[in-house]
Formats: C-alpha cells, structure tokens, sequence
C-alpha cells in the first residue's frame, strides 16, 4: 500500500496512474475486511454490532477530516472563525 501511494505522487499521466490506483484500491478493500474481522473475533458476541458501528464512526470522522484538511479548507481546519 505504500510503495502505491509513493508510486501515485510520481505518475506523469492518468493511463498509469489508473495502473498504480488498482493495487491501492484493492489493499484497502482487503485493509478494511481484515479489520473487520479482526474487531468481530475479539469481543463478545453481544458487542459485536456496538464495536462494527464505533469502528466505523471513526473511520468517517477520521477521513473526512482528512478530506478537509488536504483540501485547505480553514473552517474544518479552525483556522478561520465564523461571525454570525
């Protein structure tokens, strides 16, 4: 996963970064499920839903401030203060 996100900074057209984008989007599909499984086989039965639904609260709240912060956006960053 990171020699492909390196190799995505690198790519000089978008025919090859289609090329380099495959093998990432298949690690994180595989990333996502082997979590998954892993949080399902390590708390109770009865937990399971409970610990599925925080894993992915945190992953939204986790990229999409991910998305704010890469875009510049200074409101989702604190940067700038609102005036009412």
């Amino acid at each position: 996963m990171a020699v492909a996100l390196l190799a995505w900074g690198l790519v000089p057209n978008v025919p090859l970064l289609l090329v380099v984008l495959a093998p990432l989007a298949l690690a994180g599909g595989t990333l996502n499920t082997v979590l998954n499984s892993l949080l399902t086989k390590s708390v109770a039965a009865d937990e399971v839903g409970g610990t599925l639904g925080l894993s992915f609260v945190w992953r939204h709240v986790l990229r999409s401030h991910d998305t704010h912060a890469a875009s510049g956006d200074k409101v989702a960053q604190g940067s700038v203060q609102m005036n009412a």
